[in-house]
């Protein structure tokens, strides 16, 4: 009789591995180096998915968050400004997904190629994979067994955490913080270099004719496609999120070199509208009957991924509402007749070019490279 056991973290007891007829499936790679260096060997799965199971990975990963948020006579539910909020989320929702439903295929896969009477898993795990695990073993009928694991990872949204880079004695460090510190940092930043290069902020006359409005450039690297806008008499407005337009001397002294003017929005939150996007978007969830979209195979994941996009709507949408809101004040105030941006993915991005777009205003995206 063929047992399995499936470790997303490292067990307490690992003596309990030693048995017959039982195959070892870590489920990623902390684990699966601390077992080999424990010696102990696992099952080897790196052959077990091809090429058509990776392609069929990426297309489940896109299109959960493609489609949630289209289903007809509901959309306006998740509406806000004649937004829809479920494009704002789309890349984020699928960085989050991918890892998720790349378990799901493995597991799958697994199951096929062992046919297993009894799993081993940590039955008190209560995170998204753990539920989602129950759910595999469960429609296959496949007993399982609990086994202590040390501790349980947080589960947490691509977005929860902002890495970057910081270069210090000729070397760069990457560093990572959470949301909410990085934006802090970014300010503090950004506040220091504002007053030593006396940046203004929208209140000197606009030069020339034509404005364009540039999302999250920086200086340095795009310096001599900048330089040519400002001398074909565009007058350039920088609106940056991730990074401050000026964060070191270097950039500093470019920015003399260009009208550099920067449009800074509004952080007003709206709670009152936060929390009313939030009961309309769960009621939309709730209303969806078609749920082949949250299908994989023959599971139903749907209650599962319901729950995720819920929750990264809840921690996005303050950001979501405050961003529209002051694009849109600003717009009435600020003539652009352009957006060039370096990414159309991106919450802050989605969240300027739709208000925009709403405004006919055309929006350019350059690809990563030379100028």
């Amino acid at each position: 009789m063929t047992k399995i056991f499936f470790l997303d973290e490292i067990p307490k007891n690992i003596q309990i591995l030693d048995q017959e007829n039982s195959k070892i499936f870590p489920l990623n790679f902390k684990v699966e180096k601390y077992l080999k260096n424990k010696k102990i060997i696992p099952t080897d799965t790196s052959k077990w998915l091809n090429w058509e199971n990776f392609t069929i990975i990426d297309k489940i990963a896109m299109d959960i968050p493609n489609k949630w948020g289209l289903i007809k006579n509901l959309e306006e539910k998740i509406n806000f400004k004649g937004i829809n909020l479920s494009l704002l989320v789309e890349k984020e929702l699928f960085l989050s997904l991918l890892p998720l439903i790349h378990r799901i295929i493995l597991i799958d896969k697994i199951i096929e190629n062992t046919n297993p009477k009894i799993a081993v898993i940590d039955e008190n795990d209560n995170t998204y994979f753990g539920k989602i695990l129950k759910i595999i073993l469960k429609t296959n009928n496949i007993k399982t067994e609990h086994i202590d694991i040390k501790k349980i990872t947080n589960q947490d949204f691509k977005g929860d955490k902002i890495e970057f880079g910081i270069d210090l004695l000729g070397k760069t460090f990457d560093i990572s913080l959470k949301r909410k510190y990085f934006f802090i940092l970014k300010d503090l930043v950004e506040k220091y270099w504002d007053i030593k290069s006396k940046i203004n902020h929208l209140q000197i006359q606009e030069k020339y004719d034509k404005t364009i409005l540039l999302l999250d450039f920086q200086l340095i690297n795009y310096y001599s496609f900048l330089k040519g806008l400002s001398d074909e008499k565009y007058n350039l407005i920088f609106l940056n999120s991730r990074r401050p337009i000026i964060w070191n001397q270097e950039s500093f002294e470019i920015s003399k070199n260009i009208n550099v003017r920067k449009m800074k929005l509004d952080k007003k939150n709206d709670n009152k509208e936060s929390k009313k996007k939030i009961r309309d978007i769960k009621k939309y969830l709730d209303e969806i009957q078609e749920e082949s979209i949250f299908c994989i195979k023959k599971y139903n994941f749907s209650y599962i991924f319901k729950q995720i996009i819920l929750q990264l709507v809840e921690k996005r949408i303050s950001e979501i509402i405050m961003n529209v809101n002051s694009c849109e004040e600003k717009l009435k105030t600020q003539n652009i007749d352009m957006v060039v941006t370096l990414d159309d993915s991106q919450l802050f991005e989605r969240s300027i070019i739709f208000s925009c777009k709403k405004k006919n205003i055309p929006i350019v995206m350059i690809q990563n490279g030379d100028i």
